[in-house]
């Protein structure tokens, strides 16, 4: 078994062990001698004694090994790679027996320390443990002249043997993998590849893979599980022959330049453009800078964006328009503005320009100062009372109302999302905004408006896992509605 470091493969060496108890020094030498010796002179790590069968020099002092945290290099260490598929997953560890003495029956015994392992289960979800994490922490020189940390051999070792274990010993959902046909990668990005189509077993091609915001087409993926009928799908099923050929060549180019495809501006362009020239030329535009002004930005916020536009200004304009962006960055900051409460602010204020970017980017710049303007005295927000009384712990969960607009500011900077955009809304009373804390750590923000959740989403404004969204409604139906529907309930009564 070899190792890599500094571009040369060396041989592992098998390690032998010494212990010390009272004034005797116990050496377990690879080769089986076992050596008693008393009253060695100086031992740190490698004793002054030779193996009286093989003459081996090379040994560790297991105690020191396992607990002195001050010993952070080893000359020589060997460990040894396990492989375990059971009924839910691929295990891969790395282990090596260390020799301790056991004082009631006076002998050696070997005791198996799992130093890091990698699992891979059926379903997708991979970890990467470290079980001994001090002893990871030492540096090996193994007969180099450099010492390299043991937790980057190991770590570099266990992602290699889960790479070739997993195609040795596959399951159905990965069996069409061919070892051959996997794209050239480090072993952990492969193992992440592996991972995607354990998750989505109705794909069967690499390239998925490399499709950017893929969650988001996940569900619709299921009716069209191959690359020619998703790029179908994103062009809305447009018949034309020169926009189908501009979308596979697009594809094709993004795929082999960027090594990864957005399928988001195409997917927005075909939806909002009818215009066959014009989409076409769109949809025709360099993947470089398609993916310079796009790839940064949310679906939501271009999708939102993209439709204020057409409210304003014509298909020609607007192709003309992200045809004729240098600045991506521009692009990202103007989009970025308009969103939430903001964006219902800009729509009742904004004064048509010209379609160019900056004279756009100005104008968001100046409505947004007004509304900055018409806000600046209010700081602290009010709340209905049944609002405050929802703010309880339930299932692992706190939640908590921002008392100031400043709270909510710094919940919107934690979440980078546009939660701060409904000030208005909330000071108005037409929308109120819970953050869901865990540990005290703000994970979730919950938009509630008459009485109904309207988004529940993490940070970048991240879909929530099922299981925690399921704990969140239960919260939203046990806690908050309650208090709502007796409240209504008072209401009839007095009326009648």
């Amino acid at each position: 078994m070899t190792f890599r470091m500094t571009q040369q493969h060396i041989r592992k060496q098998p390690n032998s062990w010494y212990l010390r108890t009272g004034q005797v020094h116990h050496f377990l030498c690879r080769c089986g001698q076992v050596d008693q010796v008393s009253d060695v002179v100086t031992i740190i790590h490698h004793p002054s004694h030779r193996c009286s069968s093989c003459g081996n020099t090379h040994y560790l002092d297991s105690v020191m090994f396992l607990t002195n945290a001050k010993v952070t290099r080893w000359s020589i260490f060997h460990w040894h790679v396990e492989k375990v598929k059971n009924d839910e997953a691929w295990v891969v560890s790395a282990y090596t027996n260390i020799p301790l003495f056991d004082q009631t029956i006076q002998k050696i015994r070997l005791k198996k320390v799992v130093l890091a392992s990698i699992s891979l289960s059926f379903r997708g979800l991979y970890c990467y443990n470290e079980e001994a994490p001090t002893l990871l922490s030492k540096y090996l020189y193994n007969h180099c002249s450099s010492a390299t940390l043991m937790r980057e051999l190991i770590e570099r070792e266990l992602w290699e043997a889960m790479d070739t274990f997993l195609l040795a010993s596959p399951i159905d959902t990965i069996s069409w993998v061919e070892e051959g046909k996997v794209p050239e990668s480090v072993p952990e990005n492969r193992i992440k590849l592996y991972a995607f189509f354990l998750k989505h077993g109705h794909l069967k091609e690499y390239d998925f893979f490399y499709w950017k915001h893929f969650d988001a087409f996940l569900e619709i993926s299921r009716r069209y599980p191959t690359v020619q009928e998703m790029l179908l799908f994103i062009l809305n099923f447009r018949k034309e022959k020169s926009l189908r050929k501009a979308c596979y060549v697009s594809y094709k180019k993004s795929m082999q330049t960027l090594m990864s495809y957005n399928p988001w501006p195409d997917y927005l362009f075909s939806r909002q453009i009818d215009d066959r020239n014009f989409l076409l030329q769109l949809i025709d535009m360099d993947v470089n800078t398609k993916s310079r002004r796009f790839d940064e930005l949310q679906q939501y916020e271009i999708n939102a964006f993209f439709i204020f536009l057409k409210e304003h200004y014509s298909q020609k304009a607007i192709t003309k328009f992200f045809l004729h962006i240098k600045s991506g960055y521009r692009l990202r900051d103007t989009v970025q503005m308009f969103h939430g409460e903001t964006a219902d602010f800009i729509r009742e204020h904004f004064q048509r320009v010209p379609l160019k970017i900056g004279r756009l980017h100005d104008e968001f710049i100046r409505i947004s100062r007004l509304r900055k303007y018409a806000l600046k005295d209010k700081k602290v927000f009010d709340y209905h009372e049944n609002d405050l009384k929802a703010q309880t712990e339930k299932d692992g969960f706190a939640y908590h109302l921002p008392a100031t607009t400043h709270i909510l500011h710094r919940w919107s900077c934690d979440l980078h999302n546009c939660m701060y955009g409904y000030s208005a809304a909330i000071h108005q009373s037409r929308s109120v905004i819970y953050g869901v804390f865990k540990e005290e750590k703000l994970l979730y923000a919950v938009e509630i408006r008459n009485n109904r959740i309207v988004q529940a989403l993490g940070k970048y404004n991240a879909y929530i896992e099922a299981e925690d969204k399921a704990l969140i409604y239960t919260w939203f139906r046990e806690v908050y509605i309650p208090a709502w529907i007796k409240m209504e309930s008072k209401k009839q009564i007095k009326t009648r």
